[in-house]
């Protein structure tokens, strides 16, 4: 009887955690494509929301290289513009933060389609395929970072 007991107080804990986790990645989305997005820019706000330690796999799980549609300004070399069909903005989730306060990062970068000889791109299920894009915040001389949002780190009990 305990062990049948345990096993729905279980499941009732991953309940709530994919909850907490669906909302995390909501707010995240929200936040991030209402605003204007200005390459270069590489700033942005902390979000405040209440954290815990598993939720950073989580969020590279979900987040990490997931294609957005902002529905703001869209800032490109200075010039406001929309993206080419060759371009995508993609959320890039990191470890670590160098800024206080805050855990780890989520930023938006542009990707670019890679020259492939079906000239078709590989974005199953909204994700950028690296075999397929370019990332143009990872080449040399290149600040690409739209907009970054701090995650804070989770409060202690």
């Amino acid at each position: 009887m305990n062990f049948i007991l345990s096993l729905r107080k279980e499941a009732v804990d991953i309940g709530g955690r994919r909850e907490r986790m669906d909302r995390f990645c909501a707010s995240v989305i929200s936040e991030i494509t209402h605003k204007p997005l200005r390459e270069g820019f590489g700033k942005g706000g902390f979000l405040d929301v209440f954290m815990d330690y598993w939720m950073h796999a989580g969020a590279v799980k979900r987040l990490h290289r997931l294609i957005i549609h902002p529905k703001g300004r869209l800032q490109i070399a200075g010039l406001n513009r929309e993206l080419k069909q060759t371009e995508a903005l993609a959320l890039h989730v990191t470890n670590s933060s160098n800024t206080e306060k805050a855990w780890f990062c989520i930023s938006v970068h542009r990707w670019v389609l890679r020259n492939t000889s079906s000239g078709v791109s590989d974005d199953r299920d909204g994700y950028i395929d690296p075999a397929y894009w370019e990332d143009q915040q990872k080449l040399p001389g290149e600040v690409s970072s739209f907009y970054v949002l701090h995650i804070p780190w989770p409060k202690a009990n």
